[in-house]
């Protein structure tokens, strides 16, 4: 009789909804159908030992309830952790670019002294490609060598040689600044002879350092 109660036990379990919205409405129909079956069958058995086999049916009916949940269920429960970061995520997109600084006066000099140079070597052989590789590239976007060789083209005519002012240190006549838009300017002159040489110069910074964006030169009686 014993075994006949676990069969009914058993095959009330495995026709238990195990599908239902929600793991309690599935426990408790199984319960219930369990308590109708010790009812059933507790004729079987002495009356004293029904609530403890109805008890124990009971928790093996939870148990099997509890086993047969879906594990969809279970995760849709549980709460989503929160998405890691990678690492490319948490750095920025890239190092910041280096900041770069007024130079001091020998550095000056000799940004100066290399941009009236290059322009002085391009009127002397009417090859400016030089000057334009020398230059920052957006001053070689907006400027072919041919466009800088017609800029220029009057300072030819008038075989105006510059290169004499290596032999001068140039005099700045305001203090170089760098502008709201990260670019240093350069105004000044040479004490040449006869003429002074009177340059404007601006520099655009290009992976750490300064290289010439712009460029104006003429020449003056002293005063």
């Amino acid at each position: 009789m014993a075994f006949r109660l676990l069969d009914a036990v058993l095959s009330l379990v495995g026709g238990c909804p195990t599908r239902t919205e929600k793991a309690a409405s599935r426990s408790r129909i199984c319960m219930g159908m369990l308590e109708r079956t010790v009812t059933k069958y507790k004729h079987m058995f002495r009356w004293k030992r029904i609530p403890a086999l109805a008890k124990s049916a009971s928790a093996i009916g939870l148990t099997l309830a509890l086993a047969a949940m879906p594990i969809e269920a279970a995760t849709a429960q549980a709460k989503p952790k929160e998405p890691v970061k990678s690492t490319e995520q948490t750095k920025s997109e890239g190092p910041a670019a280096p900041r770069v600084l007024i130079p001091d006066s020998h550095g000056l000099a000799i940004l100066i002294h290399n941009s009236i140079i290059a322009l002085s070597q391009a009127n002397l052989t009417g090859n400016y490609s030089v000057l334009r590789d020398l230059a920052a590239p957006e001053f070689q976007k907006l400027n072919s060598a041919k466009q800088l060789a017609k800029i220029f083209a009057n300072m030819r005519a008038r075989n105006l040689n510059l290169s004499q002012v290596v032999l001068y240190q140039p005099k700045l006549a305001r203090p170089p600044i760098i502008d709201d838009q990260g670019f240093l300017r350069i105004t000044g002159f040479y004490e040449t002879q006869p003429l002074q040489t009177h340059f404007h110069l601006v520099f655009q910074p290009s992976a750490g350092i300064w290289r010439l964006f712009e460029i104006s030169v003429v020449t003056a009686v002293g005063s």
